[in-house]
């Protein structure tokens, strides 16, 4: 299993207060990402005590990525928006927008459909076989760039965004390996 929530989204799912979250963490990605692990494990926990069969969501295999963090870099002072691979093992990768040369415009701006097509590019890649850091990184890299194009034209939030032009990246034999730092 694999669930793609953005932080609002995960918020939900977990029963977790969205404000609290942020009040206590003060913009510290790191205090963040700890939090967002603590809750999942205490969900999962709570779920594999109340769980009733061999086919429950108590499969530690279940993955979580919580797209779309809004995180301000210690090095750079610089907005970027953060993607956490979450499992019971812990926090097995990010990326970010930043990484990938994309400037984030203004903290909380979205636009529809960005989530599904995140989903999309994540789910063909991991049935091309590649891992899921692997296949966070495209979609990250993808959206990065459809997001700066889509800032460029002024494109109304919810019209989408500019994404055709980006859809060579997603070519078997255009994508590129996971480089060092890139994710953790």
């Amino acid at each position: 299993d694999i669930l793609t929530p953005n932080l609002t989204e995960f918020c939900l799912l977990y029963q977790a207060s969205y404000e609290e979250l942020l009040r206590q963490t003060a913009g510290d990605t790191e205090a963040l990402a700890q939090e967002l692990l603590s809750i999942y494990r205490h969900a999962r926990s709570a779920e594999a005590v109340s769980a009733t069969d061999d086919r429950s969501s108590t499969d530690e295999a279940q993955t979580v990525i919580v797209t779309g963090i809004p995180s301000l870099n210690r090095s750079t002072g610089e907005k970027e928006m953060v993607n956490l691979i979450l499992n019971q093992a812990g926090i097995i990768g990010r990326s970010s927008t930043r990484r990938h040369g994309a400037e984030v415009s203004e903290q909380g701006t979205s636009y529809s459909g960005t989530g599904d097509l995140f989903a999309a590019i994540v789910l063909c890649d991991l049935l091309r076989g590649r891992k899921i850091a692997d296949a966070v990184r495209l979609a990250t890299v993808f959206l990065s760039r459809s997001v700066a194009d889509t800032v460029r034209e002024e494109t109304d939030r919810n019209g989408g965004i500019h994404f055709e032009t980006h859809l060579s990246m997603l070519l078997p034999e255009a994508v590129p390996p996971t480089r060092p730092g890139d994710l953790l």
